[in-house]
């Protein structure tokens, strides 16, 4: 069973047993109860709850959007470089799959956070003005990483498959 208890400085509730404690410690923090008040954000003066709206958690829309351009223009530019550089030599092939790889997890990034986001902001726990910007993102992350998955495994594939017919 908790108390009402509040411990001032990690604002955990203390149970008994550390109530019990001589001195009274919270083992969080370490702190040593005195006798100062506990002061609660959510009571007013004569200790009455406040009438305070919910604080909601500002959204990431524009992170999440930027994380999407970026896998796009990441694959697109590993993509795009490959044929180019490809008459170098095999380090710079290597920086263009790293580039793409950099790509898909970007991507699903931005996917996995745009997924969290609006399911906060179903919920009513995160603002939801940024909606709009983080299913954008949240699409673009998704069709970033596809694209750098099919331009990493498909020549693979077709490697193993003309290894399997011509051996």
């Amino acid at each position: 069973m908790f108390s009402e208890t509040q411990c001032p400085q990690c604002l955990r509730f203390l149970n008994e047993e550390e109530l019990a404690a001589t001195p009274p410690t919270c083992t969080s923090c370490g702190r040593v109860l005195g006798a100062e008040p506990i002061i609660r954000p959510d009571l007013d003066f004569y200790g009455q709850l406040d009438q305070v709206e919910p604080a909601v958690a500002a959204h990431r829309g524009g992170a999440i959007l930027g994380g999407g351009i970026a896998s796009l223009v990441l694959v697109g530019g590993a993509v795009l470089l490959m044929p180019i550089i490809g008459t170098l030599g095999r380090v710079p092939e290597f920086i263009c799959v790293v580039i793409d790889i950099v790509g898909v997890v970007t991507g699903f990034t931005a996917l996995r956070m745009g997924m969290a986001d609006i399911y906060r902001m179903k919920l009513g726990a995160m603002d939801r003005d940024g909606q709009a910007m983080t299913r954008v993102g949240q699409i673009l992350g998704a069709i970033g990483a596809c694209l750098g998955a099919l331009v990493i495994l498909g020549p693979l594939f077709v490697y193993l498959m003309f290894l399997m017919f011509h051996s």
